[in-house]
């Protein structure tokens, strides 16, 4: 990985305790941002652990929700 590289995980939700924990130390040995996508509420690791869920509540990473969806014509 290069410097700057950021990680992004879509559909978190199903990433479990142990990918979870291994996609963690990955971005630490590298010096990476992780940036975590998904809905908890909607789908479920099918691994044992609930990775998204235990960063949400007890870690100090900050959530963000989005509210609303603005859809623009960027074409004539």
């Amino acid at each position: 990985m290069s410097e700057d590289t950021v990680l992004i995980i879509d559909e978190s939700s199903l990433v479990s305790a142990a990918v979870g924990h291994k996609l963690m130390w990955l971005a630490k040995e590298n010096n990476a941002r992780m940036i975590f996508v998904g809905d908890r509420r909607q789908h479920l690791s099918v691994e044992a652990g609930d990775f998204l869920k235990v960063l949400e509540f007890y870690s100090n990473i900050k959530n963000f929700e989005l509210s609303q969806i603005i859809i623009e014509k960027l074409f004539n």
